[in-house]
């Protein structure tokens, strides 16, 4: 075999070998991505499946507890989809009595069953919502460290009064300077200068 043929030959080869190994490349690759899958994440709401999907990607499986279109008050799950729950890896769900049926779902699954997350559990440990506590704190915060702190003059008549804007402020009322003691002394001074005026127009008038 001449040089030309062996130096064709050998660049044939390393093509191939090169194609061979870019395909066992991607083969292992796609083997690792399959190695940090994270498993299937079983939610009890669209929304929830919707929030699992953003954070988890490709690296999970979301699926709905229910497979039809029914509402998350009124759902009930079936035998198979208590089993698909005890399969699963994940169960997330929205918390707040939303699902009625939840609690006695988790009760009934085994210690190797999926672990259980509520999207609205509390940092203290609350497993429902405190609006008055909530309301309360946030009053204090306002309070104690207003935005602003408006000042207001009180008004005798509503069209004169201030309009108070500022919802994260300290509203402090003012009452106005009182000056009705110097209107009626101007009325005593008018009343005088008339009765004066009355007495020189009588004297006169009976001179005459």
């Amino acid at each position: 075999m001449n040089a030309q043929r062996k130096r064709a030959l050998t660049a044939s080869l390393l093509l191939i070998l090169s194609s061979l190994a870019g395909c066992l490349g991607n083969d292992l690759e796609d083997e690792a991505v399959n190695e940090e899958s994270l498993g299937t994440v079983l939610v009890s709401t669209y929304h929830v499946g919707e929030l699992a999907s953003a954070v988890g990607g490709d690296l999970v499986t979301v699926e709905m507890m229910s497979t039809m279109n029914v509402p998350v008050h009124d759902y009930e799950p079936s035998g198979q989809d208590l089993i698909r729950l005890s399969n699963a890896d994940v169960f997330l769900y929205h918390g707040l009595d939303l699902e009625p049926w939840v609690d006695g779902a988790i009760a009934d699954l085994s210690a190797d069953g999926p672990m259980v997350a509520s999207t609205h559990g509390m940092p203290t440990g609350e497993t429902t919502l405190d609006y008055e506590t909530m309301l309360i704190s946030q009053l204090c915060t306002s309070l104690n460290s207003p935005g602003t702190t408006d000042v207001h003059i009180l008004a005798e008549h509503a069209e004169d009064a201030d309009e108070l804007h500022s919802d994260d402020a300290a509203h402090n009322m003012a009452f106005p300077e009182d000056d009705h003691d110097e209107d009626h002394h101007n009325e005593d001074a008018h009343d005088e200068d008339d009765h004066d005026d009355h007495a020189e127009d009588g004297h006169d008038d009976h001179d005459e």
